[in-house]
Order: C-alpha cells, then sequence, then structure tokens
C-alpha cells in the first residue's frame, strides 16, 4: 500500500534489503547466461524496485504497484526458464490454478464490488495494525469521499468525523486542485454533504470550520458563499467571494459568481429605473470580473 514509512539505508533491514536487491541483479546476471529472455525479466524486477525518490520527488512511495510490477516480471522470469520438453504440461497446470484462483476469489467479492468496500477494508486493516492516527484518518477521508459520492450520506459523514476526529493539522491529502490539508479538506467534504442534504446550518458550520483551519485556501469560503447565495443572501456571498479573491486572486468560481452577481443586479437595477449611472456602474463591475475570468480560465465551462 501507498503508506509506507522510510527506510534508512543505514538499518539493518535497509541493508538486507539493499543486499537483496543486488542479489536480484546478480541472479539475473547469471540467469542470462543461460536463458536471455528469463534473465532480463529478473534483472527488469531488480530494476522495478528502485525507489522512486531516488529520482523524482513523489507524494506516495507506491510500494503495491513496485509489487505488482516486481511480480509481473519474476512470473514471466519462471515462464521464460520451463524447459521446453516439459512445457506441454504448463497450459493443464496453468488451468488448474486458474480455476483454484476464481474458487478462492468468490470470498473478495464483495470487497471488490466497489471502492467504498476497498476503502473500509483498507482502514479497518490499519486501524487492525495500529498504525499512525494519521493513516487512519487518511483511510476515512478517502472512504467518506467515495461514499458521499456514491450517496451514503450517513455512513460518509461518520467517516469524514472519523477523519477529523484521527487527523492532525500536519495531515495532507491530493485534491483536484492540488495538496491539502486533511482537517480542511474533511470539513470541506462535511459541508458538500449536509448542503447536499438540505441541512443549511449543518453545511455552513462545516465551512466555517473549514476555514478556521486554513482560511487561505479558497474551496471552503467558495462552497460557503455559494450556499448563502443558494439561501437568498446574495450581499453575504458578494463578500465571502471577494475576500476569496482576496487569496485566491484567479479563483473562477469566485470570479464567475461575482460577475453573474454584478450582472443579475444590473439587470434588476435596468427594470427599476435606477439613475444610468448606477447601471452603468453594475455593468462595468460585471464586465471586469468576466474578463478576468476569460483571462485567466479560457476554457471555464460557463465563460461564454
Amino acid at each position: 500500500r501507498h503508506g509506507q514509512v522510510d527506510l534508512s539505508p543505514g538499518s539493518a533491514g535497509g541493508l538486507l534489503a539493499i543486499a537483496v536487491w543486488f542479489g536480484m541483479l546478480y541472479g539475473g546476471w547469471r540467469l542470462w547466461r543461460h536463458n536471455r529472455v528469463a534473465g532480463l525479466a529478473l534483472l527488469f524486477g531488480g530494476l522495478s524496485l528502485i525507489p522512486s525518490t531516488s529520482f523524482v520527488p513523489l507524494n506516495e512511495h507506491m510500494a503495491e504497484h513496485r509489487a505488482y510490477q516486481l511480480g509481473l516480471f519474476l512470473l514471466l522470469g519462471m515462464a521464460w526458464s520451463i524447459p521446453r520438453s516439459v512445457f506441454r504440461y504448463v497450459p493443464w497446470a496453468g488451468g488448474g490454478v486458474l480455476v483454484a484462483l476464481v474458487v478462492a476469489s468468490q470470498a473478495r467479492v464483495e470487497v471488490w464490488l466497489s471502492e467504498t468496500g476497498l476503502w473500509l477494508e483498507s482502514g479497518e486493516r490499519v486501524e487492525a495494525g495500529e498504525e499512525e492516527r494519521s493513516e487512519i484518518a487518511k483511510r476515512a477521508f478517502q472512504t467518506g469521499t467515495v461514499m458521499r459520492l456514491e450517496g451514503e450520506n450517513a455512513d460518509a459523514a461518520a467517516q469524514l468525523l472519523r477523519a477529523i476526529e484521527y487527523g492532525d493539522s500536519a495531515d495532507r491529502v491530493w485534491l483536484e486542485d492540488g495538496e491539502h490539508g486533511l482537517l480542511y479538506a474533511s470539513w470541506n467534504e462535511l459541508g458538500i454533504l449536509r448542503a447536499s442534504e438540505g441541512d443549511g446550518v449543518g453545511a455552513q458550520e462545516a465551512f466555517e470550520a473549514a476555514i478556521r483551519v486554513d482560511p487561505s485556501a479558497c474551496r471552503a469560503q467558495n462552497n460557503l458563499a455559494g450556499l448563502q447565495f443558494n439561501q437568498g443572501k446574495i450581499d453575504l456571498a458578494r463578500r465571502i467571494y471577494m475576500d476569496s479573491l482576496g487569496y485566491c486572486p484567479d479563483d473562477a468560481v469566485a470570479l464567475f459568481m461575482l460577475g453573474r452577481m454584478h450582472y443579475e443586479a444590473w439587470k434588476m437595477s435596468q427594470q427599476a429605473g435606477d439613475p444610468v449611472g448606477r447601471q452603468d456602474v453594475l455593468r462595468d463591475q460585471a464586465q471586469e470580473f468576466f474578463q478576468r475570468l476569460e483571462k485567466v480560465h479560457p476554457r471555464f465551462a460557463q465563460i461564454e
């Protein structure tokens, strides 16, 4: 799994890992002398284990992906090492193994049926292994996010509250717009869930909690402003969107909504017969926000 602890090269485990790795490369070279293809497979298996952070700094160690790559190369090396004299029996043996795997996998079907099941099992395994609280919090956040998207709101709320309980201000998670604090992301996600349930008070409290955790991240501010806008509190929504632009001057959502609100205010001003100067100010403000949006986000979905 992703959350592997860094291993010091000078520790006993690190030295053993280095020795085993060089042993794989040596084995690949020895095998190469007798079977070129199988030797290459073992050599590539060893190379697949080179830590990614040695060359490219990644957010995760991706340890399980490396395990899959290594397993593939080892299986290929084994297959290509089979003497031709016994190769005719291999398909029958492989067929038997395949049937056994199909039967054994039936116990895993319930877990594999949904991403929710995978994240729930992941969280249970982490907690059973007495992992760090941050690992429990991260898996609870991921589980809650997936559950919300699948409409399992009650269970999603429980998982997000669990993430908040176990999370720490230093914990980080990746969202579609980059890295954010775990507590901030969990409160924001809980606010979205509450809003979808029609719980305006609960949603507002969650968004405000997220803003207190990190006022410079604009997602929760925009969500809170959108909540106020939907409740008809236009002036309050406008102030919150302006606060959001103070931290994120190129935020597409804030620019679009401010342009929209000023545009609608301009139309209402025309219908009410307000002085032309008042109408012009609202029109110019709407145009300014839309032009800023077009400049920084020309592909914004509603730009036209």
